[in-house]
């Protein structure tokens, strides 16, 4: 099977867990699968921390109307959705992250901190420890392989496409005129200038 109609095998199981799932029901507990993506859950604490990820302040949420927090906790658990979806296939294309690419990624990470200790307690403050962090980003690391694998690396643009495309398209790359204009008051004592 080439690799187009699994990316678009990929994009028809998305479709169907949407529509399958429809309106994501009311998360009571944290520990509660909010939804299944063959066979692996979608917990709603995960649920939850996508959300305070968008709605960072609790205090915020309650000047959030009710319909807009749904309206964020539905795209939250699409977008949980589709990377679940794609950590599969990752599994399936039998994409390896090595201990090397984990362990630079958090490096990385660790580089936002004043200090090592400080990281990890933030991280333990946020509910996590070592082992699930690196699950995690051996989880995106993983998915971030299929979409350059899958995706990115299977576009290819010529200078010549692209120089089509602008000559097809100049009135797209056209900035209009822009002015800023400045009022400026003076105060000028009248007998000042005579002339």
């Amino acid at each position: 099977m080439s690799k187009k109609p699994q990316l678009i095998c990929v994009l028809l199981s998305l479709v169907t867990s949407v529509v399958a799932f429809g309106r994501p029901p009311a998360v009571t507990q944290e520990n509660n699968t909010v939804v299944y993506v063959n066979r692996a859950e979608i917990k709603a604490a995960r649920v939850a921390a996508e959300i305070n990820k968008q709605l960072p302040l609790q205090s915020y949420h309650s000047r959030v109307s009710p319909e807009k927090i749904e309206k964020i906790r539905s795209e939250v658990i699409q977008k949980l959705i589709e990377e679940e979806l794609l950590f599969q296939y990752a599994k399936k294309l039998r994409i390896k992250v090595s201990k090397k690419e984990i362990d630079n990624s958090l490096r990385e990470m660790q580089k936002e901190y004043p200090s090592e200790k400080a990281f990890w307690q933030r991280i333990k403050r946020a509910g996590s420890d070592k082992k699930k962090l690196r699950q995690e980003i051996k989880r995106v690391l993983a998915i971030n392989k299929v979409k350059k694998q899958e995706i990115t690396d299977m576009i290819s643009i010529s200078s010549n496409e692209v120089e089509n495309y602008y000559k097809n398209n100049k009135e797209k790359f056209i900035k209009p005129a822009q002015f800023h204009v400045l009022h400026l008051l003076i105060s000028v004592n009248p007998g000042a200038m005579k002339e």
